[in-house]
């Protein structure tokens, strides 16, 4: 499995080969739609400092600079939160985007805290069902999954799928369930998910698209995973 919008660090596949976990998709666009300022078209808010630090955060992720990325997406925090107030929308956003940074950086329990709060906001702004909601699940999810808490993990996931949201959020949360299941060694109901997922994407965003290539190699690795099992139980004499 990959990173949705890029390759994984370096220094994030050395986290996901020690600790063996699968590595998880992940989005940090809109809460809505693929503009990062589209929930605030409507509302008159011009370009502001959160904003620009927000993009700057959002660039040091995409160059597998994590901590940097961290230390960005805080002041845009803090500034979104004197402009705008706490329980807005768009530091919510920005919390979500802090909590996948501290992710980046194998600060699970950090990242779990700031997408917390960053959920709490949406359910307030937008109910518990709300598309708006599934980006920042997705992140907790990974979050929970990194401290090895699966079950907590797979209450979330279960919760973003159920949204059912259109796009890119929502075949994210399709395929990190999958790749929950996939841990827990359920691999009929991870490859499920994954075709799943593979489909929306290729809607979505064709068929050469890295992250469609992300889940045909998540597949192909399930499928290896059944041969190299049926050869070993094969090997084994009565």
């Amino acid at each position: 499995m990959s990173v949705e919008n890029g390759r994984l660090s370096a220094h994030r596949r050395t986290l996901c080969a020690r600790s063996r976990i699968p590595s998880l998709e992940r989005t940090r666009f809109s809460l809505r739609s693929d503009s990062p300022y589209a929930c605030l078209m409507t509302t008159g808010i011009l370009l502001a400092l959160w904003m620009t630090l927000n993009d700057n955060g959002r660039e040091m992720l995409d160059q597998g600079k994590p901590v940097e990325a961290a230390m960005q997406f805080h002041d845009a925090a803090i500034d979104a939160e004197r402009t705008l107030g706490h329980d807005h929308p768009a530091t919510a956003m920005v919390l979500r985007n802090l909590a996948l940074a501290y992710s980046g950086e194998g600060l699970y329990r950090k990242s779990e805290a700031a997408a917390l709060e960053s959920l709490r906001i949406l359910e307030v702004s937008f109910g518990k069902n709300d598309d708006a909601l599934v980006p920042t699940l997705n992140v907790l999810g990974e979050a929970l999954i990194g401290q090895h808490r699966l079950t907590e993990a797979g209450r979330v996931l279960k919760r973003a799928v159920a949204i059912d949201a259109p796009g890119p959020h929502g075949a994210t949360a399709l395929h990190n369930l999958g790749a929950l299941y996939q841990m827990e060694g359920n691999l009929p109901a991870a490859k499920a998910l994954y075709k799943e997922a593979l489909a929306r994407r290729v809607a979505l965003l064709g068929a050469d698209h890295p992250v469609c290539a992300a889940t045909r190699e998540a597949i192909a690795g399930l499928q290896g995973r059944r041969r190299n099992t049926a050869v070993a139980a094969s090997s084994i004499k009565p």
